[in-house]
């Protein structure tokens, strides 16, 4: 009777043992899994981002863009006018806005002013 215990004990060790390994195997797998869908991922974004820059050399297109004027510069009589708060032509038809500005100078003490400011 105690022969057929020990039996049943090793046979119930050995089950234990072969399912903990099972699991610790599946374990071990999801992880593998997952570093490899990581790395196809990664792969993929880099593909991408490589393929994007390779297919789009020619960044001068787009800089000018940028850099093309809207409007030619006001005249130098325009300009005046602009200082007198005068509208010029082509400005009729915008929305006038008003805009107010203020300055808070500190001056540091011993600090000593040789010209004019205003």
């Amino acid at each position: 009777m105690e022969a057929l215990n020990q039996r049943h004990e090793a046979e119930r060790a050995a089950r234990k043992a072969k399912e903990r390994a099972q699991r610790e195997k599946q374990k071990t797998q999801r992880k593998q899994n997952i570093t490899d869908v990581s790395c196809c991922i990664i792969v993929l974004i880099a593909a991408g981002v490589g393929a994007f820059f390779a297919l789009n050399k020619d960044t001068t297109t787009i800089t000018q863009i940028f850099i093309t004027q809207l409007y030619d510069p006001p005249s130098e009589a325009e300009c005046r006018a602009i200082t007198r708060n005068e509208i010029i032509a082509g400005q009729v038809d915008l929305d006038n806005t008003v805009l107010d500005m203020s300055f808070d100078i500190t001056i540091s003490s011993g600090c000593e002013i040789t010209t004019p400011q205003v």
